[in-house]
């Protein structure tokens, strides 16, 4: 802002029309920039060196350490840190492992399939590996999330094989069903708040994302997309998953009310978000054109002036050097 308290030094009536036409020019301007305005990220290929037939980077926490999936014959797990990756199989997980989640404390949940091809879910802790079964999981357990509380989120299978979330909480566990999934509720992801992220199937099998927030359960649906499923939520709120449009499926991010898509410029079947953290760093995979699965890291790009600071900045210059210009010849003509 400029603040001028001489009254001498205002500019003539001329030069001040012609600053008023140029401030109005640069408002336009500055309209149609903040219309265009969307969230841009930087890319990052994850591929396990291990792996044969795709990766899929699946969590990640404010240290920047993700875990995932890659295949290789079987499904194994992975935690890259540091640049450096480590498998991850469960004992009994002769059918394959999934690492789906991480928290704060580096402590790691997910899935792994035994002999008989029954789900299972584990926390592998300081080293140690846990299995987590649902009493009411007859037909399989899935651990799919973890905050900083060691809370553990995930879904269940019952004797009809429809899913149930849970939240295991201080070694209790709690059914969490939308009360709109007639058939069925898959539970994904938590943050320190407690919020917790998953989707539904509806009495018509239609496929709705939800947000459980205090207890009160939140329908999410991406605008203009058939089916919506929420993935990962991070402390501030912010919501990441996949929606299936026309044609293709597609990741989004849910930040303020507002859905902004996510797409991994390699790819060319279907993007995936599944994880995101209090940086607003995002983990998932993407379909080449060969059908291979790669993970990837979508970093926010570093920050820039907005398109309304350089915009003002623009027409405060232009009027600082009219003014200057029309000052001058005012003195020395």
């Amino acid at each position: 802002m400029f603040h001028r308290t001489d009254s001498a030094a205002f500019p003539p009536r001329a030069a001040s029309s012609q600053i008023m036409r140029l401030l109005a020019l640069g408002l336009v301007t500055l309209g149609l920039l903040e219309g265009q305005a969307q969230a841009d990220f930087i890319f990052t290929t994850i591929d396990d060196p291990n792996a044969l037939s795709g990766t899929v980077a699946n969590g990640i926490n404010a240290q920047g350490q993700i875990v995932g999936t890659f295949t290789n014959v079987t499904q194994h797990g992975f935690l890259l840190s540091n640049g450096a990756f480590t498998t991850i199989d469960a004992p009994s997980g002769v059918n394959g492992t999934q690492a789906k989640g991480i928290n704060g404390l580096g402590q790691i949940v997910g899935t792994f399939l035994d002999n008989l091809g029954t789900s299972h879910g584990f926390l592998l802790s300081s080293g140690v590996l846990s299995t987590i079964d649902n009493p009411n999981g007859v037909n399989g357990t899935q651990a799919n999330g973890i905050n900083d509380l060691g809370q553990i989120v995930g879904s269940f299978f019952d004797v009809d094989g429809i899913s149930h979330g849970f939240l295991l909480s201080n070694g209790a566990f709690t059914t969490i069903d939308d009360p709109l999934g007639a058939n069925g509720t898959t539970v994904n992801g938590i943050n320190n708040n407690g919020q917790i992220v998953g989707w539904f199937n509806a009495a018509n099998f239609r496929t709705h994302g939800f947000l459980r927030s205090g207890g009160v359960f939140n329908t999410l649906d991406v605008p203009g997309g058939f089916a919506t499923m929420a993935n990962g939520i991070n402390d501030n709120g912010d919501v990441v998953g996949r929606f299936f449009g026309t044609g293709t499926t597609r990741g989004f991010l849910l930040s303020g009310g507002v859905y902004t898509p996510i797409n991994d410029p390699n790819a060319s079947f279907g993007t995936i978000a599944n994880g995101i953290n209090s940086h607003g760093e995002i983990v998932g995979f993407f379909v080449d054109s060969t059908g291979s699965a790669h993970g990837f890291l979508a970093t926010p790009a570093a920050a820039v002036p907005e398109p309304a600071s350089v915009v003002l900045l623009g027409v405060g210059s232009l009027i600082a050097f009219g003014f200057f210009r029309r000052t001058r010849a005012t003195v020395y003509a």
